[in-house]
Formats: structure tokens, C-alpha cells, sequence
């Protein structure tokens, strides 16, 4: 506006969308589902440079939908779905200007925990003691631990500790090759051998 010779100029605030950080975890970062807690930690500031209300920034997953509001966030990786994430923490100002800021993150899933004794040691009782037992026929013996772990009657090592898909090893590609029990072995290798002998092929 003119005044005379005097001009006079002002400025009327828009709607800015404020300005949001995500300050932890790295974009990129990868996690597993039995580790400790994912701490998600960030902030939003309006167009005049005001902090945004903890309870007005608000944490999502493309996957797992909403996960909590605030400006620190603490979710386990247990509670995630397996795989990669898109993170959005979105800002909401008083004027209800909205902004977002995103990363990426991986959960991947946990290895199995599997015991010899608990489930190794029972599926070869009950249904392989009667050909590879100790007095039984057969060149491969599942009798024991230390038969397992170490091989028996000249066969050498039956697996390879820490490496399911060693070819050096003898029991996994006997069961899924040329033994009598067929498809059922499949599923029992997959789901409780192979997690076993990954995780060390120690009796946990």
C-alpha cells in the first residue's frame, strides 16, 4: 500500500508445511526380529520455527500401517512384518499444514532355535533308530549327538556345523535325494534340520 511517497509492503504467512527429520535409525539400516528395541527419534518445526508437539508426529510403516506418535519411538523388531519398510514420520502443524519425512529399513526374520535334543533327537528315535541305530543296518547312525555331529561307520562328517547347504556333508542330501521316507523328509529338513545345524548344530 502507498502512503503518500511513503510504501508500505507486508508479508501474509502461507501454509508452509513444516519441516520434518528423521534423526534415527540411518535410512537403509537393517534389523532382525529378535533384537532389542528399533529407537525411532525425530522432530518437526512449523514455518515459525516452532517445535511440533510430540503428540502430533505420528510414525508409520507401508507395511505394518501406524506404529506410534512421538519424537522418540521405541519398536521392536519382533513386533515388524519380515522385510523392507518404508518409515514415514509425519508432521502436523497448528494450522494443519502437514509434512513428512521418510527411510527405508530391513527386519529380517530370526533364525530358528532349534535343540538336538528337543527336536533333532526325537524325530530320529522315532522314525530312524529302527535302520540307523547302533545295532542296526545301514551306514549312516542317528543314535546319538556325537554320531551326528562327527559320522560313523566310515561315512565321515553327516553335516557340516553352521552350513546346511555344504555338500560335504552327508545327511542333509541323503534325505532329500535318495531316502525312503521321500517328500516327507523335505519338510522336516527345511523346518528343523537345516535351522539347527545353521545356528551352529550345537545342542542348544
Amino acid at each position: 500500500e502507498t502512503y503518500g511517497s511513503n510504501t508500505l509492503e507486508y508479508t501474509v504467512a502461507g501454509n508452509a508445511a513444516p519441516t520434518v527429520t528423521i534423526v534415527t535409525p540411518a535410512d537403509m539400516s537393517e534389523f532382525t526380529q529378535g533384537d532389542t528395541d528399533i529407537t525411532f527419534e525425530g522432530n518437526g518445526v512449523d514455518q515459525f520455527d516452532n517445535e511440533i508437539p510430540p503428540e502430533d508426529l505420528e510414525w508409520t510403516s507401508d507395511v505394518d500401517g501406524v506404529l506410534g506418535t512421538g519424537n522418540v519411538l521405541d519398536v521392536s523388531p519382533a513386533a515388524l512384518t519380515a522385510g523392507n519398510h518404508v518409515i514415514t514420520l509425519t508432521a502436523i502443524d497448528a494450522e494443519s499444514n502437514e509434512g513428512t519425512a521418510e527411510i527405508n529399513i530391513v527386519i529380517n526374520e530370526a533364525l530358528a532355535v532349534v535343540s538336538f535334543m528337543d527336536d533333532v533327537q526325537p524325530y530320529f528315535d522315532t522314525s530312524c533308530n529302527s535302520c540307523h541305530g547302533a545295532a542296526a543296518l545301514g551306514g549312516i547312525r542317528l543314535d546319538s549327538y556325537t554320531e551326528v555331529s562327527t559320522g560313523s561307520n566310515a561315512n565321515g562328517p553327516l553335516i557340516v556345523a553352521g552350513d546346511s547347504n555344504d555338500a560335504t556333508a552327508i545327511l542333509i542330501p541323503k534325505l532329500l535325494s535318495d531316502h525312503n521316507n521321500g517328500p516327507d523328509d523335505a519338510t522336516y529338513v527345511n523346518d528343523v534340520l537345516a535351522p539347527w545345524i545353521d545356528d551352529g548344530a550345537q545342542d542348544n
